[in-house]
């Protein structure tokens, strides 16, 4: 009985380290997906964080150029107004 012992140890032993070597496979696995995952994480918010830029200069240049519209129709409205006023005012002296 001892020798079916010590062979089914044997065997149990030799069960258990093929089950070691597997995990140890797939933690490599698990470490080469996650560093790639890294990576495509990495590459992600880099392009993100470049199209975010983008984003912000065209907002800037776009805030420009309103602000310069919105002056330039500032500008005519007080001319238009002087205008105005002047006209009102050589009808007052003609009546």
């Amino acid at each position: 009985m001892p020798t079916n012992e010590n062979e089914m140890m044997l065997d149990r032993l030799e069960r258990v380290e093929a089950k070691v070597d597997r995990l140890s496979v797939d933690v490599k696995d698990v470490k080469v997906q996650l560093e790639d995952l890294k990576d495509t994480v990495n590459k992600f918010t880099d392009t993100m964080g470049a199209r975010f830029d983008a984003l912000d200069r065209r907002l800037e240049e776009r805030d420009k150029q309103f602000a310069a519209n919105f002056f330039d129709i500032k500008l005519v409205l007080k001319n238009h107004n002087k205008r105005i006023t002047a006209l009102e005012r050589r009808s007052r002296r003609r009546t």
